[in-house]
């Protein structure tokens, strides 16, 4: 029964569909250096230590990377994220776990979105212009 085995919205493709790599590889580095800029943006933005920022767009760009491209970009989030916090001055082991969330969490708000009945992907990508990310009717 592989083959029944589908998300909804954005993940749609079954879990056993063979991809190109040259697809996939460049997927990951689209959303690798996208996640990567936005994450050093984020830490640019100045407060009470080098590695907390009151404003993390990176977080709209991987559950944007999630919502286009499925959970298959989530190890690009997670590597990025472990990059970013690897430089700062917290531990090691710290890092690792918080590329992990931060990997998670885009995933958990993909696949929430996707819950909505009325959610539709492209909803999210139309309204440049507004604060709120996402409409649901």
């Amino acid at each position: 029964m592989a083959n029944s085995r589908t998300f909804p919205v954005g993940w749609s493709r079954t879990w056993d569909q063979p991809q190109s790599i040259p697809r996939y590889t460049f997927r990951l580095a689209i959303v690798f250096l996208l996640y990567l800029a936005a994450g050093k943006l984020g830490l640019a933005v100045p407060f009470t230590s080098s590695n907390v920022s009151p404003v993390w767009p990176a977080a709209g760009i991987a559950v944007a990377a999630i919502l286009l491209f499925g959970l298959e970009v989530a190890p690009a989030i997670a590597l990025a994220a472990f990059l970013i916090n690897f430089v700062s001055p917290i531990p090691k082991s710290a890092a690792l776990c918080i590329g992990l969330g931060n990997a998670l969490s885009a995933a958990s708000a993909g696949y929430l979105l996707a819950r909505f009945p009325d959610f539709e992907c492209a909803d999210a990508f139309r309204m440049p212009g507004r604060l709120n990310s996402v409409q649901i009717r």
